[in-house]
């Protein structure tokens, strides 16, 4: 029997911190990143010069940012086996889920805004931000899941959008919250790295294809799409096949055999 105390605590905590953050996504984000990076920061990178609640993965090129929120969070079987919208995405916004995510996401765009983010000095806020919120399980690649979730993130940049603070800010610049498997951005990792794919041209394109503001109840099937699903078209129309060479390694090095 499953033992819930297993995912609480500071085993999984130091699971989260120590591998799926510190190791899977900063690893990945790196060759994903080859060709397109001018400045690239991980979260231990703000965590030494003592950013609260920082990005856990920035990357700057030229004038377009991706703000990455890494989540590896588990949904009960009660709410999984539910089949109810309601109690999935209660679970979802329940603390430390995807909802707390947005709320980091919304924070460190403001930060952006503000130019108060620390490490990248060329900053400017006429840059492009792709709020990025990377997930460790592809139960999450599920369809209408990055609508709803952008929506928690819309709430947040509206409360921005009313602080004082925060006048003369150009919201115009922030795309739309995506959340992306790190399976994909794995599978697709040596194509990234060959210079065949771009993330930040995936992200904007990803983003003109479900066009969330435009969703209605008669073309809602466009806002649906999942950005993993999404992608497998995307290199498919550039002719881009998969390279499995990072796969095959990583199998051969493992000395599993069939």
């Amino acid at each position: 029997k499953q033992n819930p105390a297993l995912f609480k605590g500071q085993l999984f905590g130091a699971i989260r911190d120590e591998f799926t953050e510190a190791v899977l996504l900063y690893d990945t984000m790196e060759g994903v990143f080859t060709n397109t990076k001018t400045i690239a920061i991980t979260g231990n990178d703000f965590k030494a010069v003592n950013v609260q609640r920082e990005p856990d993965y920035y990357c700057r090129f030229n004038d377009k940012v991706t703000l990455m929120e890494s989540k590896d969070f588990f949904m009960t079987a009660d709410e999984k086996l539910s089949y109810d919208f309601d109690t999935m995405m209660a679970g979802l916004a329940k603390d430390g889920r995807l909802k707390k995510a947005t709320l980091q996401s919304a924070t460190n765009v403001g930060r952006l805004l503000l130019k108060s983010l620390p490490l990248d000095p060329d900053y400017n806020p006429n840059n492009i931000i792709y709020p990025v919120i990377v997930l460790h399980d592809s139960l999450y690649d599920t369809p209408s899941l990055n609508y709803w979730t952008n929506d928690w993130f819309q709430e947040e940049l509206e409360k921005l959008k009313t602080d004082p603070a925060f006048k003369g800010c150009d919201f115009s610049k922030v795309r739309p919250l995506t959340l992306v498997d790190i399976d994909t951005l794995i599978l697709y990792r040596t194509n990234f790295e060959k210079g065949e794919l771009d993330l930040f041209e995936m992200l904007e394109a990803y983003q003109a294809s479900v066009d969330f503001k435009s969703c209605t109840d008669k073309n809602y099937d466009r806002g649906i799409i999942p950005f993993a699903a999404f992608a497998d078209e995307f290199a498919a129309k550039k002719d881009v096949k998969v390279d499995f060479k990072l796969l095959s390694d990583t199998y051969n090095f493992s000395g599993f055999k069939d």
